[in-house]
């Protein structure tokens, strides 16, 4: 049987609940295991173990959440082991330099030459939050 949840926020909190018992890389928890944790064996069948999974996809925009949100550390090394919470800052850093892949050196580069047009031509203005007043002097 399938478990049903009233809402994103809910499948959020199942997915963290789950993760919290997966801390480090020697404990990560299979991507199908992981669906079939938080939505029920037949959510993850053989037949319909692909990206095109809806419970899937729910497990990983839950991820993404919590990961923005949250902040949680949250680290899948396309390895086959899945995912898992960084217990150590090298298990963090490893995961940053597999996700990012050979973005990294763009977004280093770019983050160097960031500061450089700082000092050229000033910081660059950020914005304001929605709801909040700029107060002129």
């Amino acid at each position: 049987m399938i478990k049903n949840y009233r809402s994103g926020h809910d499948v959020q909190v199942a997915v963290e609940e789950a993760l919290n018992f997966h801390r480090g890389r020697k404990m990560a928890i299979n991507r199908w295991d992981l669906v079939r944790k938080i939505f029920g064996d037949e959510a993850a069948t053989e037949e319909n173990q692909n990206d095109e999974n809806p419970f899937d996809r729910r497990v990983r925009d839950a991820i993404e959440v919590l990961r923005f949100e949250k902040k949680l550390h949250i680290c899948n090394m396309g390895d086959g082991k899945s995912y898992f919470i960084a217990a150590t800052r090298e298990e963090w850093e490893a995961f940053k330099t597999y996700y990012l892949g050979p973005q990294t050196k763009k977004y280093m580069t770019v983050k160097i030459l960031d500061e450089k047009a700082d000092e050229y031509w000033g910081p660059v203005m950020k914005p304001v939050p929605q709801g909040q007043t700029v107060m002129q002097l």
